[in-house]
């Protein structure tokens, strides 16, 4: 690297998944602290992902899986990544608020937000949109486009939640 190249300091989501994305399972690896030092830069504060959206479990074989609970204190996330293999429990509020949970949070969101993805893909893959032009086929595609970006909202939402500071989101 020349010394007029600079290092980057700041780096999109949208920049991240596009260059660590494989190619063959469509499943983006998870950040390093450094390349979240990076995506956190600018970041702005959303609500928390919609649990309503979320089935009570759920499990991809290669990605992990996690189950949620209703306790007195709020919601009870248990889960394990195939990352690690280590099964995991923590409430939502301690997820959310507490610094020294940033890694879970990271662990749990980012398998989620694949969980989305991956499941987006299966759904749409059954699809399958033409491409000849009639009333139906336009019904269809408009459905096709509506359900794509549903999951694709789901994701994005889940990956905000994963890689943004303790605390940096909105209750309300």
């Amino acid at each position: 690297m020349s010394s007029n190249e600079e290092i980057p300091t700041k780096l999109t989501l949208a920049e991240f998944l596009e260059g660590k994305t494989d190619e063959l399972t469509n499943i983006p690896s998870i950040p390093t602290m450094k390349e979240l030092r990076m995506i956190r830069k600018g970041l702005r504060k959303k609500k928390l992902p919609d649990l309503s959206l979320l089935p009570k479990e759920f499990e991809y074989e290669d990605v992990g899986k996690f189950q949620i609970k209703k306790s007195d204190s709020g919601f009870l996330f248990e889960w394990k990544t195939s990352v690690d293999q280590e099964k995991r429990e923590c409430s939502l509020t301690k997820l959310c608020t507490e610094e020294a949970y940033e890694i879970d949070r990271l662990g749990l969101g980012w398998m989620i937000a694949n969980f989305a993805k991956l499941d987006g893909l299966t759904y749409l893959r059954k699809l399958r949109p033409i491409s000849y032009e009639d009333h139906h086929q336009n019904q269809f595609n408009k459905y096709y486009t509506k359900q794509k970006l549903h999951f694709q909202k789901i994701e994005n939402e889940w990956r905000h939640w994963a890689i943004v500071p303790a605390g940096h989101m909105l209750f309300e």
